[in-house]
């Protein structure tokens, strides 16, 4: 009977102890409930006053987005018309047809200007090179060598010195050659003239390893200059399909390399005397009235093309 009695009073002990802890427990969860409560009272009171404390700022800010909308609202209905109509003039244009014919359009410049004995390079801004190929292409004949000397009048200095920074080993002559050109004393270009050429063959000698490079191989008929299979065979293959080399290969057949039969040849077709720059007369000596800003000018279109369109075209290893 003892033993009974002891095992009632055991569980009413166990059940008060459990109740006691379930109403601990419960309390507890108010308390954190309250406290929560507080805190997010209190949470929500700073996030008022912050608010409070921004709004002449927010104020600011709606009005001036308000004041922007309404601006390229008006924007927009005063060139609304104008951007469509763009819009559908650019819509319009046959771009493969565009684009496909770039290339062609650069190697008619390219050829033409070389036909007059300029070289032209892309050793320019992408709009620079667009300009100028613009001009060659719709300028007179008469008027090519006006539209290439006033481009290149205002680049000797900007090029030069680009020329000197690439090839650090010739900037003195480079850099007298073009300090005589851009004197006072026109006598000056009887000087320019022969460096820019000599300069000229021994870049092309550096980029393509050729002794003599500009010199005259093959058959009859089929004459090339040295460097020639060189450049073919290492330049980038787009650059090819723009034409980006053909003034140096087609440079054989320039008054700038014709031989002494060639310009007694032409002398006879024209019934004139030859007077264009020609490497040979002036570098032998045979000339003596090469000295003008123009030729000068020629000469160094000649270096630049060299030495820095031509890496330009070169492939990237």
């Amino acid at each position: 009977m003892n033993g009974s009695n002891e095992a009632v009073h055991g569980e009413s002990g166990q059940q008060s102890a459990e109740f006691a802890a379930d109403t601990q427990a419960v309390q507890l969860i108010k308390m954190k409930d309250l406290r929560s409560a507080e805190l997010n009272a209190e949470l929500l009171t700073q996030i008022a006053e912050g608010l409070r404390s921004i709004q002449p700022q927010m104020n600011e800010f709606l009005d001036n987005f308000s004041k922007a909308v309404q601006g390229a609202r008006q924007w927009w209905r005063s060139n609304g018309p104008q951007i469509k109509a763009a819009i559908e003039w650019l819509i319009s244009i046959d771009w493969p047809a565009v684009l496909s014919a770039i290339p062609e359009t650069f190697r008619r410049a390219m050829v033409r200007a070389a036909a007059h004995g300029w070289f032209v390079g892309w050793n320019d801004t992408a709009q620079e090179v667009f300009d100028l190929t613009a001009k060659i292409n719709s300028a007179a004949d008469a008027d090519i060598d006006e539209v290439l000397a006033t481009h290149y009048r205002a680049r000797v200095h900007a090029y030069g010195a680009e020329l000197c920074a690439a090839y650090p080993h010739r900037a003195k002559p480079i850099n007298a050659a073009v300090s005589v050109h851009r004197s006072p004393d026109s006598d000056g270009f009887f000087l320019s003239v022969p460096v820019f050429l000599a300069q000229a063959d021994g870049v092309l000698h550096e980029i393509t390893g050729c002794e003599s490079p500009m010199s005259k191989v093959g058959k009859a008929g089929a004459k090339r200059i040295k460097a020639a299979p060189f450049l073919e065979s290492n330049a980038d293959d787009s650059m090819i399909a723009f034409g980006a080399l053909e003034p140096i290969l087609d440079i054989i057949h320039s008054r700038l390399l014709m031989s002494s039969s060639e310009r007694s040849e032409t002398q006879r077709m024209t019934g004139t005397s030859f007077s264009f720059l020609n490497r040979h007369q002036v570098m032998h000596g045979e000339s003596s009235d090469y000295g003008s800003e123009v030729n000068s000018l020629k000469a160094f279109t000649l270096l630049t093309f060299i030495g820095l369109h031509l890496p330009l075209a070169m492939k990237h290893k």
